[in-house]
């Protein structure tokens, strides 16, 4: 976890978050209250904007999605040969 604040306003008021000095173009994942609430992409400079407009006490979290790269390989049998018209999915 990055960032883990806790924030509320009355009205209902839609309030823009600013986060900054992240890794630019990297991923990070806002969680509101434990649950994902969307994903976004830092800019070029590092820095992540997300809003808020549904209240009560809410606490947030940012957390840099893991990027692990692209899946491939060779699905075999128990005995090691290759099995034929099988395929490998990422999920």
């Amino acid at each position: 976890m990055l960032v883990n604040f806790t924030a509320n306003t009355t009205n209902n008021n839609n309030v823009n978050f600013t986060i900054s000095t992240l890794i630019p173009y990297a991923n990070y994942t806002i969680k509101r209250d434990g649950t994902v609430y969307r994903t976004v992409q830092a800019d070029s400079s590092g820095t992540i904007m997300f809003n808020n407009s549904q209240w009560s006490n809410r606490t947030f979290t940012v957390e840099q999605v893991a990027e692990y790269g692209s899946l491939s390989g060779i699905v075999s049998a128990a005995g090691g040969a290759p099995l034929a018209g099988a395929s490998v999915t990422d999920y």
